[in-house]
């Protein structure tokens, strides 16, 4: 590699680990304010991204260097753990995430890398789900497993591990978004489930490298890319300020459908204080819903409240369809990109 070269440094991983391009991306990534929207900024023209990164390179020798061996302790991180960094520059970057204004540049993952092109869905909710909003999960997470999509979540407490371990009882595919970096399991608790995924040829992915400090934001960040990389969220469960809201938001700002599960009769009658959030979104007018999933009222027409069974085929069906303009798009954004 030039670049590594001017500096009297050298890339000792395969190439199945990381790309070229997404080493240079990587690099760049590790300088101070070089954010995600500059970092799909300078990708944009395949043709000058080099220079590009050279330039930036070379406005600080010192800095950049440091940057550099930030990004190759990265790399050796990831081939001990088997792992592989991919970013929007490579063809496994998934494309529902590729056109997403807020989305990764880079992913870290461990696993199958094929599912980030795979048709998906997420399935989340909160930490503390009753004995019915397990039920629930498991029976959806089952019936679209049994139908090809692959389930997203965040592995955590609750509906995420719900819905993750289903999918595994029915040898489906299913993808853990990680709040914190590959080789930090959040909870704890969960970090046999996470080494099952794998093995059961699914995938943890993540956007934050090896050396990262966790955050909390970083959850709000993790559940964006849930959202995104799916076609329908399904919000099971969660109270009036659930953190599943995120990902209910972020799934209307990307143009995604919000799968809303009506509470069962049962916990409502028993007020279930995690299903107030549901019954919020189902109950109220659409100023209200506007206001409380900070959303435009022309987002509400995606927003499907989940009563039987029955409308899964319907939900099914929206979602081949929605998949199918979503590549479109993207392959007419990729053709006019390559004018310019």
């Amino acid at each position: 590699m030039q670049l590594l070269r001017k500096f009297g440094l050298s890339l000792n991983v395969s190439s199945e680990i990381i790309s070229e391009d997404t080493f240079y991306l990587l690099s760049i990534s590790k300088l101070k304010g070089r954010g995600k929207a500059f970092l799909h900024s300078i990708s944009q023209d395949r043709t000058t991204f080099k220079h590009k990164v050279i330039n930036e390179l070379e406005k600080d020798l010192l800095l950049s260097k440091n940057a550099i061996n930030e990004a190759l302790d990265d790399c050796a991180i990831a081939e001990t753990s088997q792992h592989r960094i991919v970013s929007i520059l490579d063809t496994e970057f998934p494309t529902s995430l590729k056109f997403t204004h807020d989305s990764p540049a880079i992913l870290y993952c461990n696993g199958n890398v094929e599912l980030l092109k795979h048709k998906c869905i997420a399935i989340i909710g909160t930490r503390e789900p009753t004995e019915h909003g397990v039920e629930i999960t498991n029976r959806v997470s089952k019936w679209f497993s049994n139908n090809g999509w692959c389930i997203v979540s965040g592995l955590a407490k609750g509906i995420d591990t719900e819905a993750h371990r289903a999918c595994i009882s029915v040898n489906g595919k299913t993808i853990a978004v990680f709040g914190t970096h590959l080789n930090k399991t959040y909870p704890a608790e969960n970090k046999n489930l996470a080494h099952e995924i794998v093995d059961k040829n699914g995938l943890i992915i993540s956007e934050y490298g090896y050396q990262s400090k966790g955050y909390r934001s970083a959850f709000v960040e993790r559940d964006r890319i849930q959202a995104g990389l799916s076609m329908a969220t399904f919000l099971v469960q969660t109270d009036i300020k659930g953190g599943s809201l995120h990902a209910s938001k972020a799934a209307l700002k990307y143009g995604r459908r919000l799968i809303v599960i009506n509470p069962t009769p049962k916990d409502i009658a028993n007020k279930e204080p995690k299903i107030e959030g549901n019954l919020k979104i189902i109950n109220s007018s659409d100023i209200e819903k506007s206001n409380y999933l900070n959303t435009i009222k022309g987002s509400l027409e995606r927003i499907t409240i989940l009563k039987n069974k029955d409308q899964y085929f319907e939900i099914d069906a929206h979602c081949k369809n929605d998949l199918d303009s979503l590549i479109e798009s993207s392959a007419k954004k990729e053709s006019t990109m390559a004018l310019f």
